[in-house]
């Protein structure tokens, strides 16, 4: 979307007590103008760049900036935000895997990922386990390729803790993490 149609779409398709869903947040065009039109709304991305440029452009549009649609709507700068970011699971464990430096560490790690993180259903823990201690075929392997084979192993549905996990212990959660959750979602607290 570009910055003229996204300065335009909330004034014509929303009204105040709207929520504004932007899920390819990019620069953040489409939330700084929901929020100079007193929209409420939700920014989602993928990309690590948020905060240096999606949570900073929603800091200079409460402070008042005067781009886009803002002498139109008369801003003047006001409001918050709040900024989240999906607890990890095995995203967690494919960062562990990918830090590691030589196969002995890998070897280490192979039992936390077993315990720990969820592996896809047909994993055979105990045989791969065997394979990556006792044969020379899989230590001959380059680290790359090993690191590979064992971030495929992870389910990749559960890269993310999901918001029915949050009071699991092994997520790693703290208290306060899950009562916002809970706020945002409207949930009861379980």
């Amino acid at each position: 979307m570009t910055d003229s149609s996204a300065n335009h779409l909330p004034q014509i398709s929303t009204s105040p007590s709207n929520i504004v869903l932007d899920y390819h947040l990019g620069s953040d065009t489409t939330a700084a103008v929901a929020h100079k039109m007193n929209r409420q709304h939700i920014g989602v991305e993928q990309i690590d760049y948020i905060e240096s440029v999606a949570v900073e452009r929603l800091k200079k549009v409460i402070c008042g900036e005067q781009g886009g649609i803002s002498k139109s709507v008369g801003w003047q700068g006001e409001g918050s935000f709040v900024y989240m970011e999906l607890a990890k699971k095995n995203e967690r464990a494919a960062e562990l895997i990918s830090s590691c430096k030589n196969l002995d560490e890998l070897v280490k790690i192979f039992d936390t990922l077993s315990k720990k993180y969820f592996l896809h259903y047909n994993v055979r823990v105990k045989e791969f386990r065997n394979e990556i201690a006792t044969s020379g075929k899989f230590a001959a392997l380059p680290l790359e390729r090993q690191k590979e084979m064992f971030i495929r192993m992870l389910d990749l549905n559960q890269l993310y803790v999901n918001v029915s996990d949050r009071h699991d212990a092994t997520t790693g959660l703290a208290q306060n993490d899950i009562t916002f959750t809970e706020d945002f979602y409207r949930l009861k607290n379980d």
